[in-house]
């Protein structure tokens, strides 16, 4: 119900744009959000009719006006789910799409293969009024009901009709009403009600269709839009040391300069006869090559996945202009250094009463200049590299306590009321400077006020703490594509236990608050899996309890837990909304409830460790690494948890985060038919992605012998051509290069669903979630899932690929699944 609040705002917006694209894409979500519904309130109606108890009361409400109270008029579909729970069980009515039964499901499908979205209304009863939609314009849609039978109707031939029933007979020309969209019920789920535009005529010839793709910078949009396009934008800066480095070799004007297709084979050979060796430095040099294909400025062929040196590569219209202003990602670029010692003084050292500030003046008169003197260089370049400066001012100016009370729009301050300890005034008013250069503020002498822009980025400035954490891997790039290859000890300080390519406290600190949004989308998740643990007999009762002579503990284990965020709020969720929870309350005694929080990192555990102490949380933490479940089963076992199993392991964007182990079986590895377009590797040695593929198989495999649910919080890469039509709506770039760089496995949601399912996992498409929820499956960059082991089952409803054991005897094919689901608005906003 939440995520339908934000989709109905949006597509609103879409209409009076002319979006008509993304309004049909948002009704047909919008569809199966009501299907999905549907199917959980007909499951606990229908279970609550058969005599199940510890449902909630309106389960039994339900039951008793849909089944018993046969003439209650509450619901007039009641009749029709009697009638096919009758004819087809409980099964066979939750497959029911009560809103689009057939023949209006059969109409559905055949309009979506045409893109077009045919919309149930449900007034009157299910499927007696639809919408279709079609962005390609009434003349197609029109052409595509006629060849379904149906026929065009005056509001005289509908009149005759409207009180009828049967068959579906014909359509009307749509009209836009007079009144503004209203939404009712909204506070009652605990949100505002959403502003929605003021109602305005449409005249067709004036509408202009437009796609994320099209947007440019300089497209005025709504205020939480803008925002979110400003953080896709601005950490897209991060790939400022990237560009450097690969034009500072002079590889975008030799590609520029040539005739013939190149490959990527005739680049390593440009590089070896120049300064430039790339022997040991196959992974980052292809991955870099990619980012700049995600960025649109190259375009990337692959015509034989088994060699990458016949990858081809082509300089778009986009690069040719944009690698003229190289010199301004090098200019940015100089920031790096300045910036990584800024933040480990901040979030490693803790040293916030120092008068230390960096040179932030230097890098003011770049943005104030707008990075050229006199030229005009594109909005796109501006914007990004503004972004890479704004990154670590944000967080700095935050983590100093700068900024104040944010929760007051238009808070003027003065430079001279801060707790400066020291600091040189010009330099923090240099810093104030860069985040106005950067739509976040604005300045009137030494009075400043923040933007709407600001205020959002201000709240949500740990945002930046995970592309920010990686700068120390981004000003490696050169040393990375082009030098000897990086050593143990130039990777991780054995003395001081610490990561040497990303500031770890920071990542952890940024990525605990970036992922607090999704650790919320998960919550209805973990409420009806753990109290399906409670209605399935799972949990020992009371006698039985009493009869072991020892409390049952009920432990949650969270593999990569960061800062220990998740597992807080995963205990005070199971602990005040679940049956576990009551049982916990009524008998503390006999009914207990432990967090594990496992990391591969000293100082990642330390912070666990305080985090849930300072909450009063029984816990136990513990070194553990994500590649080697089994080693954690024995520790689990050497620490009285029974048998190394937990009743759930929970992880947040750390399976893509294990270390390279091989692969167990190299003859699978070899025959398997790579999915993912990503490039990884290794130290610098890159990696096929067949052997990739082949391990995430096994890894999840092994996960088995600890549990048989898991709730995975996952990153994912995009195809390339498809991030450089939507940057204006992906984080992806930011992404690639830091895990390319710090050597982790991010491929695309699909491939990741498909292998997964390879391995004996079953998902539950009913708590699986992708986001951004705009993009659909193809450009999911964060996945939630929930999954089982036990009865789970290798099906052909995978992705096209997957490994052939023996061509005559068993191949293993999957097929993309397209669900989408939004967030809440909450999210939305963020």
């Amino acid at each position: 119900h939440k995520e339908k609040v934000p989709l109905s705002a949006d597509s609103a917006d879409a209409l009076i744009k002319g979006d008509f694209e993304r309004l049909a894409k948002n009704l047909r979500r919008h569809a199966k959000i009501r299907d999905l519904l549907i199917e959980r309130w007909l499951d606990l109606t229908v279970r609550a009719h058969e005599g199940e108890t510890g449902l909630p009361d309106y389960a039994y409400e339900f039951a008793r006006k849909t089944f018993t109270n046969v003439k209650d008029p509450f619901y007039k579909i009641s009749k029709v789910i009697r009638t096919v729970y009758k004819r087809k069980g409980r099964e066979g009515l939750l497959k029911s799409r009560l809103y689009s039964m057939d023949p209006i499901g059969k109409l559905m499908e055949a309009a979506e293969k045409e893109g077009i979205t045919i919309f149930p209304l449900g007034a009157g009863g299910p499927g007696a009024n639809l919408i279709a939609i079609d962005p390609r314009g009434n003349g197609h849609l029109e052409d595509f009901l006629k060849r379904q039978g149906l026929e065009v109707f005056d509001e005289e031939r509908a009149r005759e009709i409207i009180h009828g029933t049967g068959t579906l007979k014909g359509y009307l020309l749509f009209k836009v009403g007079k009144e503004s969209m209203r939404f009712e019920g909204v506070e009652e789920l605990g949100l505002q009600t959403p502003k929605l535009p003021e109602v305005r005529t449409i005249i067709a010839q004036d509408v202009k269709m437009v796609s994320a793709a099209m947007l440019t910078d300089a497209d005025v949009v709504s205020p939480s839009a803008r925002q979110l396009q400003m953080l896709a934008r601005q950490t897209q800066g991060a790939a400022a040391t990237t560009i450097r480095a690969l034009s500072q070799a002079g590889i975008f004007e030799w590609i520029g300069d040539q005739e013939e297709d190149i490959t990527f084979g005739k680049i390593k050979e440009y590089l070896g006869k120049s300064s430039y060796k790339n022997e040991h430095n196959e992974q980052y040099l292809l991955g870099a090559l990619r980012v700049m294909s995600s960025l649109g400025w190259l375009e990337r062929e692959d015509p034989d996945a088994s060699d990458v040196n016949k990858m081809i590569f082509k300089l778009t219209d986009k690069g040719r202009e944009y690698e003229k202003y190289s010199y301004v990602y090098v200019m940015a670029s100089e920031f790096t250094e300045s910036a990584i010692q800024w933040m480990e003084r901040l979030f490693i050292d803790k040293k916030l009463d120092d008068n230390y500030i960096p040179d932030l003046k230097r890098f003011a008169k770049y943005s104030n200049r707008k990075w050229a003197n006199g030229e005009s260089i594109p909005q796109e370049i501006e914007n990004q590299v503004n972004g890479y400066l704004a990154g670590p001012v944000l967080l700095a100016y935050s983590k100093l306590g700068f900024f104040g009370d944010t929760k007051k729009p238009n808070q003027k301050f003065l430079l001279e009321d801060l707790a400066l300890n020291g600091k040189n005034i010009e330099q923090v008013l240099a810093g104030f400077e860069i985040l106005k250069d950067a739509g976040y503020a604005k300045i009137n002498g030494q009075e400043i006020t923040l933007t709407e822009e600001g205020v959002f980025a201000v709240r949500r400035n740990l945002s930046f703490g995970v592309p920010v954490s990686y700068y120390p891997s981004y000003a490696l790039a050169e040393r990375l594509m082009f030098g000897e290859p990086l050593t143990d000890a130039e990777r991780y300080d054995e003395e001081r236990k610490r990561e040497l390519l990303v500031n770890r406290i920071l990542n952890t600190d940024g990525s605990g608050a970036a992922h607090e949004g999704y650790f919320r989308q998960v919550e209805p998740i973990m409420m009806r899996l753990v109290n399906k643990e409670f209605t399935d007999g799972k949990i020992p009762s009371i006698d039985e309890v009493k009869a072991g002579g020892k409390p049952y503990v009920f432990r949650v284990a969270d593999i990569g837990a960061g800062n220990g965020a998740w597992l807080k709020l995963t205990y005070d969720l199971i602990k005040t909304k679940t049956e576990y929870g009551k049982l916990m309350q009524d008998h503390p005694d006999l009914y207990q409830l432990e967090m594990i929080g496992v990391d591969y990192y000293q100082e990642a555990r330390e912070n666990i460790g305080l985090t849930l102490k300072t909450a009063d949380i029984p816990h136990r933490v513990f070194h553990g690494d994500i590649g080697k479940p089994l080693d954690l089963q024995k520790t689990f076992a050497a620490n009285d948890i029974s048998d190394g199993r937990v009743n759930l392991i929970i992880r947040s964007m750390l399976d893509h985060n294990r270390f390279w182990y091989g692969v167990d079986n190299d003859d699978q590895a070899k025959v398997r038919k790579p999915l993912s377009t990503g490039i990884f590797g290794w130290h610098g040695t890159r990696i096929p992605n067949n052997y990739v593929e082949q391990n995430l198989f096994e890894h999840f495999g092994n996960w088995k012998e600890l549990t048989n649910q898991m709730l995975v919080i996952e990153l994912h890469t995009i195809d390339d051509r498809f991030a450089s039509q939507n940057l204006l709506a992906t984080l992806d770039i930011a992404y690639q290069l830091s895990h390319l760089y710090s050597d982790q496995f991010i491929i695309e949601f699909n491939v990741f669903k498909a292998i997964i399912q390879e391995a004996g996992w079953k998902f539950s498409d009913a708590d699986q979630l992708t986001f951004p929820a705009s993009l659909g499956s193809d450009g999911a960059t964060v996945s939630i899932n929930y999954m089982t082991a036990d009865n789970a089952m290798m099906t052909d409803t995978m992705l096209k690929g997957g490994i052939d054991f023996d061509p005559a005897a068993m191949t293993f094919e999957t097929k993309g699944d397209a669900a989408m689901m939004a967030p809440s608005p909450e999210l939305l906003k963020e």
